[in-house]
């Protein structure tokens, strides 16, 4: 007798499949969508009264809500550089004020509670550590905001259209191990690249036509997007596992 199992994919060791597993999740979070009405489907084709709590209704929503973020953010930086009125530097800077928000409660949050049992060299060092983790993890989101908002409305139409039109491939899952092994050894030169330079070119195209001076606050997307090859290629790369003696202080705590 076995109970309470839980299986889990194994974290993807690039970014591509990760994009790919992303893919996958949130065309199942759009495929559940129509659990949100009064009245769903049975398995005899019929409706019934949606029996669903309101918790799960909320996770569903909440789920649809993640899935749309980061097109909603390229679109509002698109406008913010091209036709919305006011300064474009400071709508750009209000979206990189949202993703630092995390790194700002972090710290404070440490300011105001320290660990007990940890010195304040050691709170100081853990805290650091987590705050540059962060740091990092948002200049990826921001370098990679092109093709992730691609990728994501790529799985909502091609849902969308299964479900209203095709009524085809709505059981299309490939595990983690089944995207290793069908991984192309030499991929082609579109793959290669993305969508990430792509974006950049387009953009860039558009403020120059559009608003030449929201140039300067672009810029730094634009690079970054432009760069998202590079970006890859470092990302791959495995961390070196440190390690280093215990300080006496430490061994004393």
């Amino acid at each position: 007798l076995v109970t309470d199992v839980e299986l889990f994919d194994e974290y993807p060791t690039d970014y591509d499949t990760y994009l790919k597993r992303q893919h996958r999740w949130i065309r199942g979070d759009w495929q559940i969508g129509e659990w949100l009405l009064p009245l769903v489907p049975t398995s005899t084709n019929q409706r019934t009264r949606n029996p669903l709590p309101l918790s799960s209704k909320w996770k569903i929503i909440d789920n649809l809500r993640r899935s749309i973020v980061p097109p909603a953010i390229f679109l509002w930086l698109l406008l913010a550089w091209t036709v919305l009125p006011g300064s474009a530097l400071v709508w750009t800077a209000m979206i990189v004020l949202m993703f630092v928000f995390p790194v700002y409660a972090n710290v404070t949050n440490s300011i105001f509670h320290h660990r007990q049992g940890v010195s304040w060299r050691g709170h100081a060092r853990l805290n650091w550590v987590e705050t540059k983790t962060q740091i990092q993890q948002i200049l990826l989101l921001l370098a990679f905001l092109g093709e992730q908002s691609w990728n994501q409305i790529d799985a909502i139409i091609r849902v969308l259209y299964r479900k209203i039109i095709s009524k085809k491939k709505l059981l299309e899952w490939v595990t983690f191990a089944q995207v290793q092994d069908l991984k192309p050894h030499s991929p082609s030169l579109a793959r290669s690249i993305g969508v990430g330079p792509i974006a950049a070119l387009v953009v860039a195209v558009l403020i120059f036509a559009i608003r030449p001076t929201a140039f300067f606050a672009a810029a730094p997307f634009l690079l970054a997007w432009a760069a998202n090859p590079f970006i890859k290629i470092w990302a791959r790369g495995r961390p070196r596992k440190k390690e280093r003696p215990l300080l006496e202080s430490e061994i004393q705590e």
